[in-house]
């Protein structure tokens, strides 16, 4: 019980499953969502035929299904920012709020 998971869902990916992002969501959070405490907020792009980490909501990954998974399992869990600056988190906070509508 005292064991909790940072999901961090770009750690998931490479170049050859980030197409398959959603099936891998849903299987992340099929397997632990009730232990999951924190959701790391970062993104992705392709670059060079390889994974470059940018901004949240500044790339590829799906955070509309995301929302869509935690409000399924009624998770009220922190979102945090990683591998941004302040003006990118500010705007990728905006953002997550307007998908959240």
């Amino acid at each position: 019980n005292n064991i909790k998971v940072i999901f961090d869902p770009v750690n998931y990916l490479d170049i050859n499953n980030y197409k398959n992002q959603d099936a891998i969501i849903e299987e992340a959070f099929g397997l632990f969502a009730d232990k999951m405490c924190v959701i790391h907020a970062k993104d992705f792009c392709i670059k060079n035929e390889k994974i470059k980490v940018v901004s949240a909501m500044e790339g590829l990954l799906d955070y509309e299904l995301i929302f869509k998974k935690m409000s399924e399992h009624n998770m009220d869990i922190p979102i945090i920012c990683e591998e941004t600056d302040f003006e990118s988190a500010k705007r990728a906070f905006i953002k997550m709020e307007n998908l959240k509508m």
